[in-house]
């Protein structure tokens, strides 16, 4: 992909950028008005290698999880905001 994508949902958000694809699973909906719902866990794919996404690989890249939640949070909080 040659930028990133993100979604969200009630439960779950996704960012996914380049070959992989983070999969954040949401907590409970925060008590701040407008404030998005915390992520509980994520998980990562590497789409090139398991286009059907059954691997978790979170363990084996810690930098492009940390990078991405970053990425995703920013976006999520960006898609918040009202002009």
């Amino acid at each position: 992909r040659a930028r990133p994508i993100g979604f969200e949902s009630a439960r779950m958000a996704t960012w996914t950028a380049d070959r992989f694809k983070l999969v954040a699973h949401l907590g409970r909906p925060a008590k701040a008005k407008g404030a998005p719902p915390p992520v509980a866990r994520v998980e990562l794919f590497d789409l090139l290698e398991d286009p059907l996404e059954r691997s978790d690989v979170a363990a084996a890249h810690p930098e492009q999880v940390a990078s991405m939640t970053d990425a995703l949070g920013g976006w999520r909080a960006a898609i918040r905001q009202r002009p």
